[in-house]
């Protein structure tokens, strides 16, 4: 696999845990890495130990670990998953509505958002394709409900391979009625160094009936019979 967009740079850190992960994955040693990308043993073992490698030794390194079922691209071995999104659920945090001019360059042009929940029931629950789509989640989201003034986040974070795991309590009011904390569990996963796609997960069954309490309260939904 080749560098999507040319690199700025001569040479890059490599991403060395992630780099062994992946030779683990295929059941090789460090040797049969080495022959399989036409690399000494040493420079493999240089690449787990986050060294600066060139451009092209990382597309060939990338390349040697690429398989139909499980792409590898260059950026992958390069980028840092983790500060993506952490710097996504931080734009989030601040910026509500407006968060995607803070984060849009860690997103991919093909980035989807799932939001769990029954579409009938959830105002905000569905699939969003496309950076727009986001944004008509976002615009859904603080048009029907609004977070606490002063409120702030404490997400934790877990990186898998090419996934992070965020998890955090979030607060929302609707109509006047704030809702119990809900804790969300959201799944991004990356490719080629941006995040592609990510999974919005929580308490459905509580989020479901808090909106239809809130919904009670809203008299244009009370004249429209609930």
């Amino acid at each position: 696999m080749s560098w999507l967009v040319p690199p700025t740079k001569r040479s890059y850190p490599c991403r060395g845990d992630f780099l062994q992960l992946l030779r683990e994955q295929r059941g090789w040693t460090q040797e049969e890495l080495a022959a399989k990308a036409g690399y000494s043993t040493r420079l493999i073992r240089k690449a787990e130990s986050m060294a600066s490698l060139s451009c092209d030794t990382i597309a060939d390194l990338a390349a040697s670990l690429d398989t139909p079922k499980n792409p590898v691209y260059p950026e992958d071995l390069v980028s840092d998953p983790l500060a993506s999104a952490k710097l996504f659920i931080e734009s989030y945090d601040r910026y509500e509505r407006d968060m995607i001019q803070h984060c849009r360059h860690v997103l991919a042009e093909d980035f989807v958002f799932w939001c769990a929940g029954d579409e009938e029931e959830m105002p905000i629950a569905g699939t969003y394709e496309g950076i727009d789509g986001f944004q008509r989640f976002l615009d859904v989201f603080f048009t029907v409900m609004s977070r606490p003034a002063g409120f702030h986040i404490n997400p934790t974070f877990s990186c898998a391979g090419n996934e992070v795991v965020t998890r955090f309590r979030d607060f929302t009011i609707m109509n006047g009625l704030a809702a119990p904390p809900v804790w969300i569990v959201e799944v991004a996963t990356f490719e080629r160094g941006k995040i592609v796609r990510i999974e919005n997960y929580f308490d459905t069954d509580t989020g479901q009936k808090f909106v239809h309490d809130a919904r009670s309260l809203d008299p244009k939904s009370q004249a429209n019979g609930g």
